[in-house]
């Protein structure tokens, strides 16, 4: 039976991230919110607890400090964007990013069994996470930092359309908005890794007015308006 990881939602991608980068056989992930998880009391508690703490950091620690009282036996960790908050608070393990594949099996005491790669796949485009590699019809990148993380965003939320204001948020961790010609050369970097074709590209494409979005080209049928630069 697979472990059992629950992930209290908060808006952010925590979850979807991980049933992305998890092996199913291994561990099941299921979401709930703050609400849900606090009536769960007296039900059966799952292996790990996971508090998503994206937008209310300082309320995650609290619930997770709450819930170490009521969930006997179950690890629990908030994960929060805040430096100030990460690391150890209260007796309370917080984490600044989504938990890798290897520290949730170290919380699970699970290190001696053979670890899977971690990749994200859309169509022919693989993103290795562990050697942070792009792999496209078998030809392989090496991505800068910045490069990494909107990838790693796009093919986490694949058809999804990603605002300008969101990628510059979750990449480059600002809410300035006012000149996003950074944003612009990293989206054109990112496409010529992909192969696109200037014009017409076929996995991260422009919607017009509002951001971008990551498709597989083989079974793209939407009508996003594509970038001409």
């Amino acid at each position: 039976m697979p472990k059992q990881v629950l992930v209290v939602a908060d808006g952010g991608t925590v979850a979807d991230t991980l049933r992305r980068v998890l092996p199913e056989q291994r561990y099941a992930v299921s979401t709930v919110d703050r609400k849900g998880v606090l009536a769960g009391t007296g039900k059966a508690w799952p292996d790990l607890i996971i508090l998503d703490g994206s937008s209310a950091p300082e309320q995650a620690v609290e619930l997770a400090r709450n819930l170490r009282e009521q969930a006997s036996g179950a690890r629990i960790i908030a994960v929060v964007p805040s430096a100030d908050v990460a690391g150890s608070r209260d007796g309370v393990a917080c984490l600044g990013r989504v938990p890798t594949e290897e520290e949730l099996a170290t919380w699970l005491g699970e290190e001696g069994k053979p670890k899977a790669e971690r990749v994200l796949r859309v169509g022919n485009a693989a993103l290795h996470l562990d050697s942070r590699q792009l792999e496209v019809n078998g030809e392989f990148s090496i991505l800068t930092p910045k490069q990494y993380r909107l990838l790693c965003l796009f093919m986490s939320h694949p058809g999804e359309v990603l605002t300008r204001k969101r990628l510059m948020k979750d990449v480059w961790e600002t809410d300035y908005t006012g000149d996003t010609r950074t944003l612009d050369v990293h989206i054109h970097w990112v496409r010529e890794k992909l192969g696109d074709v200037p014009g017409q590209p076929r996995y991260l494409q422009t919607v017009r007015r509002v951001g971008y979005r990551f498709v597989d080209p083989a079974s793209s049928t939407n009508g996003a308006s594509r970038d001409k630069k």
